[in-house]
């Protein structure tokens, strides 16, 4: 059950960065990309964080958590400058 409620945390933090990413891209009417870009990637790099930090373990030794999803997801929404 334990593993159910940390794939769902991980699921919802996903959702909340998407969720974020459409709320930063479409109600705030960004003029300039470069500063929208950069707001992306701080906000998909905040919610990478708290992912890292909420990680479940299966087995020992072997740690999962979704920053590699948040990571990825900034770098195609929000290009090379929200990606580094």
């Amino acid at each position: 059950m334990s593993l159910f409620l940390d794939l769902l945390e991980a699921v919802s933090l996903s959702s909340f960065g998407l969720a974020l990413y459409a709320l930063l891209r479409t109600n705030l009417g960004w003029r300039d990309r470069r500063s929208l870009d950069l707001l992306l990637g701080l906000s998909f790099g905040l919610v990478a964080i708290v992912s890292i930090m909420g990680g479940f373990s299966p087995l020992t030794g072997i740690l999962l958590d979704g920053r590699t999803v948040m990571l990825t997801l900034a770098g195609l929404f929000g290009g090379p400058i929200g990606a580094a």
